[in-house]
């Protein structure tokens, strides 16, 4: 396994190298990183964990990778070296704090506002009165989805932009059963959906 640039995980094979450190996990299989890319993908996540498996790396694994950053010569190095030990920063955990929490509060809004998509869903398929789907979209779904949404977006806007094409894929629901438009309401969250998700769009009811 590599970390490749932008600090992306592949499953290119890697054969063993002076800057390569290698771990062995509950499966047993032998697994090698690129010592500077696994560096500081854990730096900036603040995650000290096995990507693929989510199995925690024992200490002895950190302390290799702090002898290995030790080895990396030139400008790499010593970027490397600045950055501290690996291990010291596992074992301070107070440091990826407030990076945790935001990742947190980012993930409670998505779960929150893709329960809002659920109930637009419940109400394009199961109402009957055009009027009232109306009444209940403007009134309590649409303004409550565009708060949060744009909670989202005001944060990280990338990741507002791939949680609105998830959201806009399960409204209109797999191409093998798509969701069933009982009165015609089905277009009108797209468009209220393809609105709030406009460049500095902040949805206000008209």
């Amino acid at each position: 396994m590599a970390f490749g640039p932008p600090f992306s995980i592949s499953f290119d094979g890697l054969t063993p190298h002076p800057h390569h450190t290698t771990t062995t996990f509950l499966t047993k299989l032998l697994v090698y990183f690129l010592v500077s890319f696994f560096f500081f993908v854990v730096f900036f996540s603040g995650d000290f964990s096995e990507p693929e498996t989510r199995v925690p790396f024992p200490e002895c694994a950190l302390k290799s990778v702090d002898a290995a950053c030790a080895m990396v010569p030139g400008t790499l190095g010593e970027r490397l070296r600045a950055k501290g030990s690996v291990l010291e920063a596992k074992q301070n955990p107070a440091r990826f704090k407030d990076r945790h929490f935001r990742r947190d509060a980012l993930s409670g809004l998505e779960r929150c506002a893709g329960e809002v998509v659920a109930e637009m869903c419940e109400v394009v398929e199961l109402e009957e009165d055009l009027e009232a789907g109306q009444l209940r979209l403007c009134l309590e779904l649409f303004p409550l989805f565009a708060d949060l949404f744009n909670q989202i977006d005001a944060e990280d806007n990338q990741y507002a932009a791939m949680c609105m094409e998830h959201f806009t894929s399960f409204v209109r629901g797999p191409p093998n059963r798509r969701t069933v438009d009982r009165c015609g309401l089905l277009d009108v969250v797209l468009l209220f959906l393809s609105q709030v998700s406009e460049p500095k769009s902040r949805w206000m009811m008209p």
